[in-house]
């Protein structure tokens, strides 16, 4: 499961790395993606554990709500999956994403039609589903 909080304060790669250290020592290593504005964290545990020790490092952190959700179609299995992600990685002001067989959750601020077009061109279907 993946949790996707909203960060503020940080504003250079130690911020980052302070950010990192505080949620990997509740979640293990490796566990997090973390950008100037976003924290994705592969865990189960409870989302406060995670805001409480950003706050701790002397950082801000709230649950994220998505910039907007895709629909998708024609992914198959994982290594759909892995294509679509491979294609997202590459677009412009990508912060972090979400990706399931059907949705894509995408935070940050790129734009609706570069991710659409990213994944059409990977060879799969996309259709705005929820600009938030």
């Amino acid at each position: 499961m993946a949790i996707f909080l909203a960060l503020g304060g940080l504003s250079c790669g130690h911020c980052i790395k302070s950010v990192t250290k505080a949620i990997e020592a509740i979640s293990g290593e490796n566990s997090a993606e973390v950008t100037l504005n976003y924290a994705k964290i592969n865990s189960d545990k409870d989302p406060q554990l995670f805001i409480d020790a950003i706050t701790v490092a002397d950082f801000k952190a709230q649950l994220a709500t998505p910039s907007f959700e895709l629909e998708l179609d024609g992914l198959n299995c994982g290594h759909c999956i892995k294509s679509v992600s491979k294609a997202l990685s590459a677009v412009e002001n990508m912060e972090v994403f979400d990706v399931d067989l059907k949705k894509a959750r995408i935070y940050g601020n790129a734009k609706p039609e570069d991710v659409v077009k990213a994944i059409v061109d990977a060879g799969f279907n996309a259709r705005l589903a929820r600009l938030v």
